[in-house]
């Protein structure tokens, strides 16, 4: 099963946003943060490629979110039961653009010789926000084999003084491969 404990804040424009404070899960899938953590495990890193499931839910991400892990796909989950079922429009990675300035995502690698895949399926990433590359989601290092981002919808995200406003792949990541994504509104600024 699953409980959250939620509030609503009213913003400055008079609008209101629900946040999750916190959220309980069963084995079968678990918030973003300990997808995370499990990812950027040395003990999982062993060459092996790991699914983690990410529960649906609205995640405020107020600092950047750092995957350093190796061979493994991050997908959105609507439910135990469903574990193949993504959920884009209902498993959401918000920056909080303008009350935070962070990007999202940022997926690296030791150097340019890491053997690392990274799948990111399933998610909305928005209102990120950095000063230079990736205001949504970052790919930096690694090229055995090509890393991946499906069924996403990477809008309203912003780089400042950058390049990529919704996602930067580094020229030391030359393969990423996009697919089945909605990647719009996103915007650079020099």
């Amino acid at each position: 099963g699953k409980g959250i404990v939620q509030t609503i804040r009213t913003l400055k424009d008079g609008s209101a946003i629900k946040l999750t404070l916190s959220a309980y899960y069963t084995p079968a899938g678990t918030n973003i943060h300990e997808a995370v953590r499990i990812a950027n495990s040395p003990s999982r890193n062993k060459g092996e490629f790991h699914r983690l499931y990410v529960r649906s839910g609205f995640y405020l991400i107020n600092k950047e979110i750092e995957i350093a892990g190796s061979r493994f796909e991050m997908v959105s989950s609507k439910g135990a039961d469903a574990q193949d079922e993504i959920d884009p429009e209902g498993t959401v990675l918000c920056g909080g653009y303008p009350n935070s300035t962070n990007r999202i995502v940022r997926i690296y690698g030791d150097s340019f010789y890491s053997e690392r895949q990274v799948v990111f399926r399933g998610f909305t990433v928005t209102n990120g926000w950095t000063e230079g590359n990736g205001g949504g989601i970052y790919f930096e290092y690694g090229r055995w084999e090509p890393n991946v981002i499906s069924d996403c919808r990477i809008v309203g995200n912003f780089a400042y003084k950058g390049s990529g406003g919704g996602i930067y792949s580094s020229p030391d990541t030359p393969r990423l491969c996009i697919t089945n994504c909605v990647v719009s509104g996103n915007t650079v600024s020099n």
